[in-house]
């Protein structure tokens, strides 16, 4: 009929104009549902791309604090082993380098505290909350942010600060307990014993150097030998 001719001209010249065979969906409804999902697919995969830009880059600031943290803990051990050595260095000698740790404790709180934009990258979950104060305690969560790369493909994109800088997975309430029970920096008559704190551990090297302990300053090396292997890995 002279109406039907008229729509299918209609339909002709709205695709010939915007050269797509689907205008509205009473085109072709079994198309335009095809149309749909591809629309989702590319939206999907847009924001996959987003997802993954943003894990690589927090990964890379991580991986950089890391060995900004396997490079301090290196250089203290460095003239901690001389120190050693009561034969061939003094108390004075021993001053000297302690302060020298008290630089690197300041820095570690730094590295501890890194940012990626607003976030903090050692935080877990609470991510606008800064996880370390001046003395190594923890405020934190253990959280790991899994974010999906793909169609049900999720990684993780965070280390917690308790795993790195602290040497455990343990919940927050634990942890405050640990600091309670254990002070930064406390040497007890058998000694320091290394447990993978890197805080806890630069204040022991600091107390024992200041004090002359040698053999406590001996007893550290094997604690930041560790501590060296945890960050490698």
């Amino acid at each position: 009929t002279l109406q039907n001719s008229r729509q299918r001209m209609d339909k002709l010249q709205r695709q010939n104009a915007t050269l797509k065979r689907i205008n509205k969906p009473s085109d072709d409804p079994i198309g335009n549902l095809k149309l749909m999902k591809i629309r989702d697919d590319v939206l999907n995969n847009d924001q996959y791309g987003k997802n993954a830009a943003l894990a690589r880059n927090f990964l890379n600031y991580t991986d950089q604090a890391l060995s900004e943290t396997l490079e301090l803990v290196n250089r203290a051990k460095q003239p901690s082993v001389p120190m050693a050595r009561s034969a061939t260095n003094g108390a004075d000698s021993r001053a000297m380098v302690a302060e020298e740790i008290r630089s690197m404790k300041d820095q570690l709180v730094a590295i501890s505290n890194k940012r990626l934009g607003e976030r903090y990258l050692f935080s877990g979950y609470k991510t606008m909350s800064q996880p370390f104060d001046g003395v190594g305690r923890y405020s934190g969560d253990s959280g790991q942010m899994a974010v999906e790369v793909g169609k049900d493909v999720f990684i993780t994109m965070n280390l917690t600060g308790n795993e790195v800088f602290l040497g455990r997975r343990t919940d927050v309430a634990s942890l405050a307990e640990m600091q309670i029970e254990n002070p930064l920096g406390q040497v007890t008559e058998q000694g320091f014993i290394g447990d993978g704190d890197v805080y806890r551990t630069l204040d022991a090297l600091y107390t024992a150097l200041t004090t002359n302990n040698v053999q406590q300053i001996q007893g550290l090396l094997e604690p930041l030998d560790e501590i060296s292997e945890r960050m490698i890995s």
